[in-house]
């Protein structure tokens, strides 16, 4: 996490394009990381979105996902999230009426409910949003 490595990953097919629909259609964009917030991660994340040209509104830094998420939700509404943690969209999925998409390359759908559309990559994500009226 150190390295500065993550500042160089490629950018996924179609990830820049969702991001910038979801804009367009008025959604704030808020990415919620697991990743610590101490220099050099933060700056390195901040860096590589910037890079990238990344359209979002906030970026968080938080130790637990699903603490964020039920706090989050007693002051704002989510519309929709976007996740490659399985646990973190379950928890969602069981608690609240919200859209999760979950991004998994492997395509593992045995793991998941009804509730949770399985992608394996943003233009999946693009069509499964469009088909909901979300973009």
């Amino acid at each position: 996490r150190v390295s500065g490595v993550k500042r160089q990953l490629p950018l996924l097919p179609d990830a820049k394009e969702t991001l910038e629909g979801l804009k367009r259609n008025g959604m704030d964009i808020w990415i919620v990381t697991g990743r610590p917030r101490w220099d050099p991660v933060a700056s390195d994340t901040k860096y590589w979105l910037n890079a990238n040209d990344l359209p979002y509104d906030e970026l968080f830094f938080v130790a637990n996902k699903q603490v964020w998420v039920k706090q989050s939700l007693e002051k704002e509404r989510i519309r929709i999230m976007i996740d490659d943690e399985l646990e973190i969209l379950q928890f969602v999925s069981r608690n609240f009426g919200i859209f999760s998409v979950y991004l998994d390359h492997k395509r593992n759908r045995s793991v998941v409910n009804n509730k949770i559309a399985v992608v394996a990559g943003w233009k999946e994500i693009q069509d499964y949003l469009k088909r909901n009226g979300l973009l």
